[in-house]
Order: structure tokens, then sequence, then C-alpha cells
């Protein structure tokens, strides 16, 4: 068997499926995603090699950072969470039906949680501090973010304070395993620092908190049903409101309405609705 330079594979060591192979030769984000993948199960290996050892929590939080690392460079990530819960599960505890049922529906909690609070909840809710202390109270830009982070991250140092005075290890590692996956998810923070820059392609121009939660939120790719829907016959009853955009406006000093958005989110017949949606869009091929 040859290897992609036309070299003979036998006796070298060299395997390569196809998937790594295409994802490693194209321009885009999935090479560096199936590296980070990678490094996260072989982490999770090596953990339940020191299972047992005394620092073996250590590792466990060496994979929370990579998770977050890789959430910058794309979400697949994501989807090992279920496959290390159950390594961590068939290691520390006796396996029955129960728990394995138990256990898989604790990894989707955590997969969703991250997916969809902790990615575009963060931002969002420091957007809406700096919203209220703009608009609301007068005060200059980034004065809400720096409030609100001089908060958030006072209550993790609380917590990892008390854990550790109460000797709650456990607690401890989930906190730990939390800060190091927002360090490793403030990766995110090179799109504000690019915005600024002004580059040529500068999609949403995320340039403050609150354009980027409107990027993070992939609202230029508009919406899609995912766990419940129309059909793609469904009759537009009537429009809903979206989410206002906010832009920075230096003369009044406060976050001015660009675009309020006002029915442009169709509200679809409830009886041509239905959960699963397979074919919804109505875009026609021509």
């Amino acid at each position: 068997m040859e290897d992609p330079f036309g070299r003979s594979r036998r006796g070298t060591g060299l395997y390569l499926s196809d998937s790594f192979w295409f994802s490693a030769v194209e321009a885009n984000v999935f090479a560096m995603s199936l590296f980070c993948t990678s490094i996260v199960v072989w982490a999770i290996f090596k953990w339940e090699q020191v299972a047992d050892e005394k620092h073996h929590f250590r590792w466990l939080i060496f994979i929370a950072f990579m998770i977050g690392l890789s959430i910058g460079v794309h979400l697949l990530n994501l989807l090992t969470i279920p496959a290390l819960s159950f390594v961590y599960y068939f290691k520390k505890f006796k396996v029955t039906t129960r728990g394995i049922i138990l256990n898989l529906l604790i990894s989707f909690f955590v997969l969703a949680f991250i997916m969809y609070f902790l990615i575009p909840g963060i931002p969002q809710l420091a957007g809406q501090f700096e919203l209220l202390f703009i608009n609301g109270f007068g005060l200059p830009f980034n004065t809400g973010i720096i409030i609100y982070f001089i908060l958030f991250f006072g209550l993790i140092i609380w917590g990892l304070w008390y854990t550790r005075k109460k000797a709650k290890p456990v607690l401890n590692t989930i906190l730990l395993c939390l800060v190091f996956l927002l360090i490793g998810y403030s990766s995110f923070a090179i799109l504000v620092i690019r915005a600024n820059a002004r580059t040529p392609i500068n999609e949403d121009d995320p340039k403050d908190m609150v354009s980027l939660v409107s990027f993070l939120n992939r609202e230029q790719y508009g919406t899609w049903p995912f766990l419940h829907g129309q059909y793609y016959t469904a009759p537009v009853v009537d429009y809903s409101d979206g989410t206002p955009v906010y832009n920075k406006d230096e003369k009044s000093g406060k976050y001015v309405v660009i675009d309020d958005r006002k029915g442009v989110n169709p509200v679809f017949d409830p009886r041509f609705t239905t959960i699963f949606p397979r074919m919804w869009s109505t875009q026609r091929k021509k």
C-alpha cells in the first residue's frame, strides 16, 4: 500500500485515514479541529492510566483547556464529551444499566450547557451589562464589560477558595476545568482585535462585546428548525421581531440601534409544523 506521496507504507508505521488526510491538505478549520480532537481523546486515555494516582485531575483540567481552545477553531471537539464521560464512568464507577443511562444524560447536559449557555451566554450577558451601564447609566464605553468580568471572575475565585478551604476536591476540579475552558475560549478575543484593526474582510464587524454576540450566535446565517419546526409547504401566518443590532456611536457616547429587525422571523401555521422536520426549506432549485 502506498501513501499519498507514492511511498510504500509497509513497514514504515505510516497509516492515514482518508478523513484525516483530506482535512490536513485543505485550507479550512478541520485539520486543526481534528488535531485538537485527537489530543483530547489521547489525554482521556492518559488519565485512565493514572486515574488512581493523587494528581490525576490534572489531565481532566488539560482536557477542559483543549476543549475551550478548540471552540475557537470549530465546535467538533464538543462531540467528544459523551465519549470522555463514558471513559470516566467505566473507570470510576460500577457499571450498571441505570448508571450508563444516567451518565449519557449528564454528558448531553454538559454538552448542551457548553454549546447553548457557556459559549453564547457569557458574551451575551457581558453585552447586556455594557448596554445597561452605557445606555442606561451614561458611563463611558467598556465600563459594563469591566464590571461584568470583575464580578464574574471574582465569583470564580471565591468558589475556588471556598472549595479548597472546605476540602471539596471534585467541586474544585470542576471549577478549575471551567476556568481553563474559559482560558481556551478566550481565543475568540482575536475576533475583536482583528475587527478593530479594520481588515478588508471583516464579517459582521465584531469590534465590541455587543456586536460579538451577534457573530457568535451566527445570526448572519439566519435561523432553521432543530427540534421542532415547519414543513416546506407551511404557510406564513405572521412575523416576529428579531434581536436588534447595535453599533457604537462615538458622538452620542451610546450604543445605537442600526437594525431593529422588526418582522424578520416568519411565524408558520402550527398545523403544518412537526418535531424534527426534514424538508423545511422553501428555497427552490432553478
